[in-house]
């Protein structure tokens, strides 16, 4: 699936592997480009979702200027998907949309706060001027949906009708991939970091959290991609002792059996492997190594 490719892109980037770029970079334009954009999925007969999801695009735009700024891959890729974004994922109001849907030229009417990268906007404003407004009026929406002090996380989206944030609990991996995107940018908040610190530290750190910051009954299990952005937040900020500790907490969910296939992979049941518990691992290793 896509997460597959944008992770190989950002760790070949991250470790200065050419080659391992160029084959995600033209596995991304063939399996899933279209109209300048990612499609979400695409099945098991080669067949496109009709829609894209804007994290997806913001991320691949940032694995290619990467690879641009070390080999010059495709600068013309680069201005194409970043008009693209604007073009089709804006709502005419310079407002970031979570989706368009390319069979009937619609796009969403909200936007994830997880979806929102200050660094990432921050570079692309610096390189396309359509984005000054669209880059602060996303910072807008994000700084002000911040719960509590008590509860230091974000509402998981905002609804541009309604002008109002999301009720809704929390998947912990989408409120901590916010965080991530707030350390990148040097933006995260010291109460989140305690919080997450306090919460790794004593190996509580459950998958959904309702807004009163109270886990949801039967979402109290830990998963891998939790503890892997607590990680890589934790290297973000240079908080070395955080990092080791929720890399131990997720190294908890790998199999270690050389007569298993699944030898080296992770999970918490045995029963099912999620893509993206296999991928943030990957670059928790990046980062470490």
């Amino acid at each position: 699936d896509w997460s597959s490719d944008v992770c190989s892109s950002d760790l070949a980037v991250m470790k200065k592997d050419e080659d391992l770029f160029d084959q995600t970079w033209n596995a991304t334009k063939q399996l899933f480009e279209n109209e300048g954009l990612a499609a979400w999925y695409i099945d098991d007969k080669g067949n496109k979702a009709d829609c894209n999801a804007l994290i997806d695009d913001l991320r691949i735009w940032d694995s290619l200027a990467g690879a641009n700024q070390l080999w010059k891959t495709d600068e013309e890729g680069e201005t194409e998907i970043s008009n693209a974004i604007y073009g089709k994922c804006t709502d005419g109001k310079h407002r970031l949309v979570d989706f368009c849907n390319f069979s009937v030229d619609s796009r969403a009417s909200e936007i994830a706060t997880c979806y929102i990268c200050p660094e990432i906007l921050g570079k692309m404003e610096k390189k396309n001027g359509n984005y000054a407004e669209t880059a602060q009026l996303a910072h807008d929406v994000l700084n002000q949906a911040f719960i509590s002090d008590s509860f230091p996380f974000y509402y998981s989206s905002y609804s541009y009708e309604t002008k109002s944030y999301s009720q809704d609990d929390l998947n912990m991996a989408e409120a901590l991939y916010t965080i991530y995107n707030l350390s990148r940018a040097g933006q995260v908040k010291d109460t989140t970091l305690k919080w997450i610190r306090e919460h790794v530290m004593n190996g509580n750190l459950g998958a959904r959290y309702r807004v009163d910051g109270t886990v949801v009954q039967g979402y109290e299990y830990h998963s891998t991609a939790v503890y892997g952005l607590a990680a890589l937040i934790a290297k973000e900020t240079g908080d070395e002792e955080t990092f080791n500790k929720a890399v131990q907490r997720m190294e908890r969910y790998r199999i270690n059996d050389a007569a298993s296939a699944y030898n080296g992979a992770f999970t918490a049941d045995e029963k099912s492997y999620e893509s993206f518990d296999q991928l943030i691992p990957l670059l928790v290793y990046a980062e470490r190594y």
